[in-house]
């Protein structure tokens, strides 16, 4: 194996992987696919050695000096390269290079290990056992913080955990509370998605997908792999794979064209090196999480110094790192690509500085300073054999730099109890430019001394398709359209989201998913507000209703009141005031003319009755378009019911003396019941009238009238005030009222084929049916109807239309023949029937007292008498003005 060695006092091994294996032989190919880079990392070691020497205040007096030996690319071979240090017995038998390596076995008091996780574990394993402190400088697997296993290992790098926390925070950060992870087979993959999903779970984010992936892993693993992330929805995807697990993934995402729709978190997958250039168009908007890693420009100095010719001994790797960097040969001198050709690293057009060579110098530190104070503490003027004794003790050199704390080459350093690292993340993201240029910005740091993400927000840029995608999806949820967006809002939205689920709305209750942050959101009812956490629904208490800001707590509804605008109340008012007016101008006209027969033989007192009958329910229908109070509910309930008995138990006794008048006379009987007098009608009418009062106050006593609230539909935010009206209440009244006009309808129906004479019993009959019909549509209507506003309205339109038929048919005609019919014209006898002839007619119309009544000629107008053999008095029949006028 090819090593490189620096003689001194105290020496320190190195280990690095440089060449790859070709067959039959170990570490003596070419270097490997990464190597040029790693050919700095010896050379950074020799540097700070160098440095080391000539600092007086740093091991005075005593050179270090160090052995760098290749590992090459395989576990085994990097077995191989530990046992260079390892003081194995000489009696070792069977594997041919271990008994070659016994003679060339190096005496060192600590190791700087430039290997990854899987190869640290291996050599952390062997050199334990010999109590030999090693210092790894990019391994960060968190099974190396076991010092149980590994007692003599320490890092100068933070190990996995943190670096998920890192990310974990991050995700907190912003919100992203469902991703996909990705990882790589092996002991780092597996030890970090095991930390992710801990940490995550503890943070409340859901890992929609995760899938462990490997070198083998196939062409049609990784498409079903992009299905499955194109599936999941998770925008966030968690990468702990290397750089050609990245080369496989990123051009099938391309294929599927959801570039710039996922934004990758990688760890060990995202760096800075030239061969993931031409990965970065697909990176833009993604982050990732380095260890802080220092340009030294003094090392690049001494660095790009260097070349086959004056390294000599130091680094036997340059020859073919010069044939790699410029594609010459050695043997080829004099030609035009012969390396000898070019003199120094300034030739190189694609070689920059590994950065991660700043991790090994401070690793060669942290064993100067451990050796540093352990010489003046346990031997401080020790030299030559006494001073390697001294020093070369594992177990006390790993006490001491657990202890330290110290100002390294470009930071703090110190160790925690597991011997690793106190340091930071720099969180780098991949951006676009405006001129199309990729570039790498520092957006954030997480320190782990103080557990902090800083982000730096303005230098933060995310792909296009993810900005404009979220913009849509904010004004989706706001429910409101861009124009009207707010700054803030519009800021949030630039920030792409990663969920399963979105917040429930307002209203909305959870139905959890399968993962925690997974839900469906449903509505609750328009009366039910969110409880038990948003979990479920629960209806508000009637004549309450949600809080509409955030549907948790239930709020009183206030009353709707009547609108003394709507045009159906505005009309029933208006109508109801009209009727009242000219029932009061009826009135007023009957007690001007009172002393005229026309007034006379219409039976005053009946007359005055029906009247107040009909005044009453203009009333009450005027109450009931009026916001109800105590006064007007116990008005509305007794109104309702007696005006129909004061209308109707005057024609009930009218029609049945009407009737009982005839019925006589077709018995060619002289003489009538004395029933059939005035006196006997007006007694008959109150005692109608009265039986209905006392059914009314006994069911008023009962059940007295009260303002109450009602909410007809539970479901919707409608509370009106009524008054009480029990279904029984309404039966009992409105039952003996229908009778009366049931009643009367019959007399009505008898006495319809009267001599013409005696129309007035048409026109009762007419009013009497008018009133069937409405109530026969009034019933069904009331009961269906849903709300009091509709209840009351139907009641103030069928009193309204019942009034003004009885106007119409009882009282119009009267007074119409009072100004429009001279008194002079007409003709009384002691016969049945009494003609008389208009001014306009120039023809007599002949009466014929033993036939039924005489025709009208001319437009002549019969008026007709009935003398009472009992009493003398005159009965009168009412004329019909449109047949007869």
């Amino acid at each position: 194996m090819e090593r490189v060695v620096m003689e001194g006092d105290v020496m320190l091994g190195g280990l690095v992987r440089i060449r790859s294996l070709q067959e039959g032989k170990h570490c003596s190919g070419k270097i490997k696919y990464g190597g040029n880079g790693n050919v700095q990392i010896a050379e950074s070691m020799q540097y700070a050695i160098k440095a080391i020497n000539s600092d007086n205040d740093i091991l005075p007096n005593v050179t270090l000096g160090c052995i760098i030996v290749d590992q090459c690319a395989l576990l085994t071979t990097n077995v191989l390269s530990v046992l260079n240090f390892l003081p194995l017995d000489k009696e070792v038998r069977g594997i041919p290079e271990i008994q070659n390596l016994t003679s060339s076995f190096y005496d060192i008091a600590g190791v700087v290990e430039f290997a990854t996780s899987t190869n640290a574990i291996t050599t952390a394993t062997m050199f334990s056992p010999f109590q030999i402190p090693q210092i790894d400088t990019i391994a960060t697997t968190d099974e190396l913080s076991d010092t149980g296993k590994y007692p003599f290992l320490f890092r100068v790098v933070p190990p996995d955990r943190y670096q998920v926390k890192a990310m974990v925070d991050l995700l907190m950060y912003y919100n992203w509370t469902y991703i996909s992870v990705l990882y790589w087979e092996g002991n780092y993959g597996n030890t970090a998605f095991k930390t992710l999903r801990q940490k995550t779970k503890e943070r409340g984010i859901c890992i929609g997908y995760s899938e462990m992936v490997a070198s083998d892993t196939s062409h049609d693993e990784w498409e079903d792999i992009v299905e499955r992330l194109i599936k999941t929805k998770a925008r966030i995807v968690v990468l702990f794979t290397y750089t050609r697990g990245i080369r496989k993934l990123f051009p099938l995402v391309e294929a599927k064209n959801k570039t710039g729709e996922f934004i990758w978190l990688g760890a060990d997958a995202f760096d800075t090196r030239t061969d993931t250039s031409s990965l970065r168009p697909f990176r833009v908007g993604s982050f990732s999480f380095n260890l802080p890693q220092y340009h030294d420009r003094q090392f690049e100095k001494f660095y790009r110094s260097r070349n086959p010719w004056n390294s000599g001994d130091d680094n036997p790797w340059f020859p073919d790192l010069w044939e790699n960097l410029f594609n010459c040969q050695w043997e080829d001198e004099g030609k035009n690509d012969s390396c000898t050709n070019y003199k120094d690293i300034s030739y190189a057009t694609d070689h920059p500085l590994n950065m991660k060579t700043s991790m090994v110098i401070e690793a060669v530190h942290t064993l100067a300073h451990a050796l540093d104070a352990m010489m003046k503490e346990e031997c401080p003027n020790a030299t030559g054999d006494h001073l390697r004794q001294c020093v070369y003790r594992g177990k006390l050199l790993s006490d001491y730099i657990r202890n330290l704390d110290f100002e390294g080459p470009y930071r703090q350093l110190r160790f925690d109890e597991f011997g690793d690292i106190i340091g930071s993340y720099v969180i780098k993201q991949y951006v676009e430019d405006n001129d199309g240029v990729f570039e790498t910005r520092d957006v954030g740091i997480w320190d782990q001394k103080t557990n902090r993400l800083t982000m730096n927000m303005p230098r933060i840029q995310f792909h296009e398709r993810l900005t404009q995608t979220d913009t849509k999806a904010l004004v989706a949820r706001t429910q409101t359209v861009s124009d009207n967006l707010t700054n803030e809002t519009r800021q949030e939205a630039m920030i792409p989201d990663s969920v399963c689920s979105y917040p429930c709305l307002p209203g909305e209750f959870y139905v959890q998913l399968e993962l925690k942050c997974c839900w469906e959101c449903r509505s609750c009812r328009n009366n039910e507000i969110v409880v038990r956490e948003s979990t479920s629904c629960e209806a508000c208490p009637l004549y309450t209703w949600p809080e509409q800001t955030n549907f948790t707590t239930c709020i009183n509804i206030p009353n709707e009141v009547i609108n003394y605008l709507d045009p159906i109340v505005i009309t029933i008012l208006t109508i109801a005031g009209m009727g009242i007016a000219f029932c009061v101008w009826i009135a007023a006209v009957y007690a001007h003319h009172r002393d005229k027969k026309l007034i006379k033989a219409s039976n005053t007192e009946i007359s005055a009755l029906i009247m107040f009958g009909t005044i009453t329910m203009y009333i009450t229908a005027f109450s009931y378009c009026i916001e109800p109070s105590e006064l007007t509910c116990y008005w509305r309930r007794l109104g309702f019911s007696l005006s129909f008995a004061l209308m109707y138990s005057p024609l009930f006794s009218k029609g049945m003396r009407i009737y009982r008048i005839f019925r006589a006379a077709e018995k060619f009987k002289r003489g009538t019941s004395r029933l059939s007098s005035t006196t006997a009608m007006m007694m008959l009418s109150v005692i109608l009238v009265m039986v209905q009062v006392a059914l009314s106050a006994v069911v008023a006593w009962l059940s007295p009238p009260t303002m109450e609230q009602r909410m007809p539909i539970p479901t919707e935010k409608f509370v009106e005030s009524s008054c009480s009206l029990p279904l029984w209440t309404l039966v009992a009244p409105l039952g003996y009222n229908l009778l009366l006009i049931i009643i009367t309808a019959f007399y009505g129906f008898q006495t319809r084929r009267l001599p013409d004479n005696f129309n007035e019993s048409l026109h009762i009959f007419l009013c009497v049916c008018a009133t069937l019909f409405l109530w026969l549509a009034f019933i069904p209507t009331y009961f269906t109807a849903m709300y009091v506003y509709h209840q009351n309205l139907l009641f103030s339109l069928v009193l309204l239309l019942n009034a003004t038929v009885a106007l119409m048919c009882l009282f119009l005609p009267r007074v119409y023949a009072l100004y429009f019919i001279n008194e002079s014209d007409i003709k009384f006898s002691s016969s049945t029937t009494f003609s008389f002839r208009g001014e306009s007619s120039g023809a007599t119309s002949t009466s014929n007292s033993t036939n039924t009544s005489s025709t009208s000629l001319n437009k002549s107008t019969e008026i007709t008498f009935e003398s009472n053999p009992m009493d003398k008095k005159v009965v009168k029949s009412i004329p019909s003005v449109a047949e007869k006028v």
